[in-house]
Parts: structure tokens; C-alpha cells; sequence
């Protein structure tokens, strides 16, 4: 906590690729993510721009563990 309580206030570009893999081990792109990411004040805030090339409104949650 500490960490982000040292940070400046910023706004950034996410982009994630997620992928998934099929019951023979075979990796496929299942979702491509591009979020626009600010932290303000101490506050982390996440809005969903586009999802598999089209705008959105989604709702994206960071997955736990890092992504």
C-alpha cells in the first residue's frame, strides 16, 4: 500500500489479451481488452474503451493475481 500511496496521479492505457486453452492444451485468444486506467488520489479506476475491436462500455474487474 504504501507502493501506491507514493505514486503520482496518473491515466494510462491497459491493453490485455486474455487466452484459453482447449482440453488438448491448444492456446487460443479469447478476449482482447484495451482500458483506459487512472489513479487518482490513491484510487484506482478501470473503464472499458474497447473489447475484441469494438467500443464498450463492459464492465472490466482486474483479475486477482495479476493480468
Amino acid at each position: 500500500m504504501d507502493y501506491v500511496d507514493a505514486l503520482p496521479d496518473f491515466v494510462c492505457t491497459q491493453f490485455t489479451q486474455r487466452f484459453a486453452s482447449d482440453s488438448w492444451g491448444n492456446w487460443q485468444k479469447s478476449r482482447e481488452i484495451v482500458a483506459k486506467v487512472q489513479l487518482i488520489d490513491g484510487k484506482e479506476d478501470y473503464k472499458t474503451v474497447v473489447v475484441d475491436g469494438m467500443a464498450s462500455s463492459e464492465t472490466y474487474r482486474r483479475a486477482s493475481g495479476g493480468e
